[in-house]
């Protein structure tokens, strides 16, 4: 048997489901280490098998998948869908060539493979597949842009990063990338298929970095493509959130405008569900973060959607697009450094004998500067700077006013005031 190895191929995303959406009843992360054609002879070719490294750990492969008493060491594809076999046998040399793993969705028990070639006792044919890095392989699949989607399982594209957010990183497919050229392509309205989850109109698409859009913008922030607004183009994705992800949230990306060809600067109004959360003026030819405010996000599936305001020929460039938990400001100074401090609202306080336990106290009162007795053991800050008993030189204020914190110790009748 002839095992060919594939070598100098380009890299997409690094989360890129393949296939059609299908019940995963069973997930395995494969490193490829061979694929064959078969026949092996100069006529067509009528299916192929992927060959799975031997496991090495209990870690994040934990060894062949076992079905029944099979255990699989091969995934095998036909070539009646011609753009299936095509798409995986691309992945699977991806994988190959830049070490990343494979996470095989396939259904348990399903052997009918074994006509044609893939045989029941060691090889199963997938229904759908994924790249993922070898460092990610513990995390599982998920997809849209739920947010905690891997841990409430609303998603069906993408990949869960380590804080268990879903990343859309489908910007980075079809890829712009052509052979060895340095200079990369760009396409309005790329297909919306299970690899890309977005919808783009006319006046959008995807665009490589150095490509005739982007030659004098930074490079993308993430892997090496964006997606772009024209005039009032438009770009959408679907979020589907369970009844645990519901609450508030916020919506980032970064965004830039165009540096080869501007009449005037594009606006961006972001929607869910044809509500508009705000509008973004990217200004410059570098990313910059932008988000919007907070906004309730109920169960179901919303509609997000991102649109071109400008009525010129102009162009806004966007990428890392994530929809994220809001989490309220710290509203007051202590918020995050102490729980329960005690509030005093007199400018001249005075503090009294603290004990000997710690202290936690805090005003919003505009204090001049304080004085405190008896701390030769025991240590006073306000808002985290350590001050001097004989007269403070007060830091700038925290959420509007000062925390004011004292060390355990002795004696029990240490005490500070202000003024």
């Amino acid at each position: 048997m002839i095992m060919k190895k594939i070598a100098n191929l380009m890299m997409p995303a690094l989360a890129t489901l393949v296939g059609l959406p299908a019940a995963h009843a069973a997930d395995y992360n494969c490193l490829p280490i061979a694929v064959q054609e078969f026949p092996t002879t100069q006529f067509a070719k009528t299916y192929m098998k992927v060959r799975c490294s031997a496991p090495t750990d209990n870690g994040t492969r934990g060894g062949f998948p076992t079905d029944g008493t099979n255990s699989i060491e091969y995934f095998g594809v036909q070539t009646t869908d011609k753009s299936f076999y095509n798409r995986v046998f691309q992945v699977i040399q991806v994988a190959m060539n830049a070490g990343f793993m494979v996470r095989f969705s396939y259904t348990a028990g399903d052997t009918k493979g074994s006509s044609w070639g893939c045989d029941s006792n060691n090889c199963r044919t997938p229904t759908s597949m994924a790249l993922v890095r070898q460092q990610d392989a513990h995390l599982p699949l998920c997809g849209g842009m739920g947010l905690n989607c891997c841990e409430n399982a609303a998603c069906t594209v993408g990949l869960c990063d380590a804080r268990n957010v879903c990343t859309t990183n489908t910007f980075e497919w079809p890829d712009m990338r052509k052979d060895n050229n340095p200079v990369e392509l760009y396409l309005y309205t790329p297909p919306t298929t299970g690899r890309q989850p977005w919808a783009f109109d006319t006046g959008s698409g995807i665009s490589g970095n150095q490509s005739g859009l982007t030659d004098k913008n930074s490079n993308a922030p993430d892997y090496h493509q964006v997606a772009f607004i024209q005039q009032a183009g438009s770009i959408s994705i679907t979020a589907k959130f369970p009844t645990s992800a519901s609450g508030m949230y916020k919506i980032s990306a970064y965004a830039s405008q165009r540096g080869n060809y501007t009449q005037t600067d594009q606006t961006i109004d972001i929607s869910v569900d044809g509500q508009s959360k705000g509008n973004w003026h990217p200004t410059g030819t570098s990313y910059t973060l932008m988000t919007t405010g907070q906004f309730t996000m109920t169960p179901g599936n919303h509609v997000i959607k991102f649109t071109g305001l400008a009525t010129s020929d102009s162009m806004a460039f966007l990428d890392k697009v994530r929809l994220e938990p809001y989490i309220a400001p710290a509203s007051n100074p202590c918020a995050g450094v102490c729980s329960n401090p005690t509030v005093f609202t007199d400018l001249h306080y005075q503090s009294g004998s603290l004990t000997t336990n710690a202290v936690c106290r805090e005003t919003t009162i505009n204090l001049a500067s304080g004085n405190c007795s008896n701390m030769s053991s025991r240590t006073l800050t306000v808002n985290g700077k350590a001050m001097n008993c004989a007269g403070w030189t007060l830091p700038a204020k925290v959420n509007g006013g000062y925390c004011i914190q004292v060390t355990a110790g002795t004696p029990d009748y240490a005490s500070f005031a202000t003024w």
